[in-house]
Order: C-alpha cells, then structure tokens, then sequence
C-alpha cells in the first residue's frame, strides 16, 4: 500500500508534537520495507529546510512539495489533490488536521486534552484550530491516535467521540538522552550557559498549562534554604506575560535563569547536570520532556494529573500542581536527600527505556495495515 504523510508539524520548533513528527516518519521509514511512502511538505520555513532528507533513507519514499504555505488549506484542501494523482491508500496526519474529502483511509494522531481539563488555557487562535478540529476533522477520521491512555479516555469523554475508534500509541525517547559520563562535555554545556553549580531545571514553552506561576510561589517559599537556582529551557507560547512578571514580584529576578529553546544535544547535558526536573503542569497527555528527564537519570517531581501518573509510574515524587507549598516542598525534600536523588535517577532510567520510537513506529503501522 502507499501511505501519505502530513508533515505541517515536522519541525522542532512546535516542541512535543513537531519531535512525534520528526521521530515517527524515521522510524516508520526505518521499520517499514514493504510499503510505500509519500511525505508532503508544505512551504512554511521551518518544515521545508527537511525536504530531501529521507531519500537516503527509504528507496520507497516520494517527497512531495505542496507548493502551498498555508497550514490547514494545505492539509484541507491542495494535499488531498496531490493524495489522489499519488493513488494514497491512507493519509496520515501526525497533527490534527486532515482533508474533509478523499478516497483514502485517514489517520490522525491528537496530542492533548488539556482544552477538556484547564479553563482558559488556549490562545483566540489555538481555540479555533481546536473547534475546526472537534467538529469538522475529528469526525472524518477512521482512526484516531492518542498518546496515552488517560487522554484517550478524557478526550473521548469530552467529545463523545467513540472509544474503538481511538487506539493509542505511546511516544518515545531518543536514545541520545541518556546518563553522560563524559566530563569534558559536561563543563563544555556548563560554562557555554554560564550554568550554576546548584539549580532546579524546568523544560518547556510558556503557556497556562504548565503552571509556571505556582512553580515560582513555591521555588520563592523555599529559596532561601537552598542555594538552587532555578534554570528554564523553553520558548514562549501565549499568556505567558504573568509568569513574566512573576519572576520579578517574588524578587526571583537574580535566582531564575531563562536559557530559551536549547538544541536537543545540549539540553541532554542539561539534564544530566540539574539536580532535579520540575513538572508543575495542570495536565499532560503524556509528558515528553519529563520521560527525557528520566531517560537522563536525572529525579523528577511531577504533578499528580493527567497522564503523568500513567507514565512515570513509581519512578518520579509526585506533587499537588495547584499547592505551590506542596511544590516547594518537593524540591527542596528532593534536592537535599542524596540518597532518594539516586533512587528516583535508578527508577526514571528505567522507566524511560519502556518508551521507543520503535515501538511507536510498530504500533503505528499496526493501525495502518488494520484499516487496509
């Protein structure tokens, strides 16, 4: 069969869902010898710059250029023209967004259901992409992926949308996040970020539902027993301008240190460096960067929400997002007990390795041959 791929999200930039995009169309082409692929890219700057790289890696790849720079009229309207002229048995959407018509099986993988669990959290134009998809999209598929099964039950809840219809394929994490035992490499990440001894790490973009607020109030309640800094790598997304001016009305402006996005293979370093990873959020549907953080060895103190439980089982010390005392209070019983750091860096490592591309490109594909 030949299987059409959106690659609207296949770029870094987009965090969680631009990594699921990157790494599945890899491992797909890297598991898959029998079928056929066919990638459209559309022309936005941060997806086309990858145009031509999976040749080398799959003889039975086409990569198609849409010419078109618009996201959901390409994916809605110009990529399934090109799908047909390509004979496409099934086009995959790696993010939300598929073509209304189309004689094709479609697939679409939805990353979250926070909208369902958090009041106010999107932006005015992340609610529109969010309806457009609920009413219109969703309902074209004939198979849904969902990232864990906790977003697969709120998600289906919320919609109404039917159970079977839903399958849900975990993410993964590149081997490339791991325990570093090389020094050198290890001061080379240090000094180029002018990184402290001590700090507290945070990874991710600045919106509402990673609860930034409530980390600084319990960071603040604490600082002055401990001599951490905290460190943030991370872009900003919308409504972030509180957060902002948090820093400042807790006197936190020289104990917080905002690095902005860091390449993954320093960020890998970073990890390994931290004294442990804080995931405040309000709610995740699977918590990529946490299950980094564990792939490093690094202790984590993530919120009791969501499905976070579900991934990280017993290998993080989970917290109450909406107490930033309780927040406050993990950090500083993490980063003074040496012994319970090592315990949980064990448990994380461990946990991580239960989470491959591999086997999401396996149970992806899965999906696939079942509709065809």
């Amino acid at each position: 069969m030949r299987i059409g791929i959106t690659l609207r999200s296949h770029d870094p930039e987009w965090g969680g869902p631009g990594t699921y995009t990157i790494e599945i169309v890899k491992h797909l082409l890297q598991a898959d010898t029998l079928n056929e692929y066919a990638l459209f890219y559309p022309r936005s700057a941060g997806v086309r710059r990858f145009l031509g790289q999976y040749r080398a890696l799959a003889p039975t790849v086409l990569e198609v250029d849409t010419q078109s720079r618009s996201g959901y009229y390409t994916d809605l309207v110009v990529v399934p023209h090109l799908a047909h002229k390509l004979s496409v048995d099934i086009l995959f959407s790696p993010f939300s967004s598929l073509p209304i018509r189309g004689r094709f099986r479609k697939i679409m993988t939805v990353h979250g259901a926070e909208r369902y669990a958090v009041p106010g959290l999107l932006s005015w134009r992340s609610s529109l992409d969010w309806r457009l998809m609920e009413t219109v999209t969703l309902w074209r598929a004939d198979r849904v992926l969902a990232v864990s099964e906790t977003m697969k039950r709120d998600f289906c809840r919320a919609l109404r949308f039917p159970l079977e219809r839903v399958c849900t394929t975990y993410l993964g994490v590149n081997p490339t996040f791991q325990p570093l035992r090389d020094a050198e490499r290890l001061d080379c990440v240090r000094r180029r970020y002018q990184l402290p001894d001590n700090f507290v790490l945070f990874v991710g973009y600045l919106f509402p539902n990673k609860n930034f607020t409530n980390l600084l109030k319990g960071f603040h309640a604490i600082a002055a027993a401990i001599p951490h800094q905290l460190v943030v790598c991370g872009g900003r997304r919308w409504k972030y301008e509180k957060d902002l001016a948090a820093v400042h009305a807790y006197g936190l402006s020289d104990r917080v240190r905002f690095l902005g996005v860091v390449p993954p293979e320093d960020l890998v370093a970073i990890y390994n460096l931290a004294g442990c990873f804080v995931f405040p959020s309000l709610y995740e549907s699977f918590g990529l960067a946490m299950v980094e953080a564990m792939a490093c060895g690094c202790p984590v103190i993530a919120s009791n929400t969501g499905a976070l439980p579900e991934i990280a089982g017993d290998a993080v010390l989970f917290c109450d997002p909406l107490s930033p005392e309780d927040i406050g209070r993990s950090i500083q019983k993490l980063v003074c007990d040496s012994s319970l750091r090592a315990t949980f860096g064990a448990k994380g490592i461990a946990r991580a390795r239960e989470f491959t591309w591999e086997r999401a490109a396996r149970e992806t594909l899965s999906v696939f041959r079942e509709l065809v």
